[in-house]
């Protein structure tokens, strides 16, 4: 279930407008040379996120159930969804932070309920986008996790409305951790947008 409140103003919180912030949030960025990533929270304004969750809260899902790899709903972005989270002022914002031109690849919705998972999943080195649109509590499960081959992870479980921004070198896969009876009817719902 999703949910969001009416208030305030333009698309992208103005914060992340900042030239500033955007020389901050490359130095964050760059700080990890093995798993690069930045998270930025309340990444929507209050307005823009609530019609965003309306939005896809009507969206048709697809589940994926291949044993002993992965368990998840899958969906298409509807166009206005798509026109925000992979237009061109926040592709712009990507390229700024982590330093190249980009070219977007896929785009999708990613819903995990109780029984859902994904094991260490293998894609080309990419920039990866994953715009968390809620939380459930921890002791749900449903973290997502990035380990990049020699042992060394990196948690980017967010709360809602948080867009995590991870290069995807050659080695590093992510995973989601299995989702328990605790979220009950909750769903975890991400939009995951691959860049080349």
């Amino acid at each position: 279930m999703l949910d969001g409140s009416l208030s305030g103003g333009g698309i992208v919180n103005e914060e992340y407008e900042r030239v500033d912030v955007r020389k901050q949030l490359r130095s964050l960025f760059l700080q990890d040379d093995a798993m690069p990533s930045v998270q930025l929270q309340k990444f929507l304004s209050q307005k823009e996120f609530s019609s965003f969750v309306n939005e896809l809260s009507k969206t048709k899902l697809k589940k994926i159930d291949v044993v002993a790899e992965r368990s998840l709903s899958v969906g298409e972005l509807p166009k206005s969804c798509k026109s925000i989270l992979a237009g061109r002022k926040v592709q712009s914002l990507i390229e700024n932070v982590v330093g190249r031109k980009l070219k977007l690849n896929t785009v999708r919705i990613e819903v995990y309920s109780w029984k859902d998972y994904t094991l260490q999943e293998v894609e080309p080195s990419c920039v990866e986008t994953i715009f968390s649109v809620n939380a459930l509590d921890s002791s749900c499960g449903g973290g997502v996790f990035a380990v990049d081959g020699s042992g060394e992870f990196k948690q980017l479980t967010a709360p809602q409305n948080t867009l995590t921004i991870l290069d995807r070198k050659k080695n590093v896969r992510l995973f989601h951790k299995y989702v328990n009876h605790c979220a009950e009817n909750n769903s975890l719902w991400f939009v995951v947008a691959r860049w080349k």
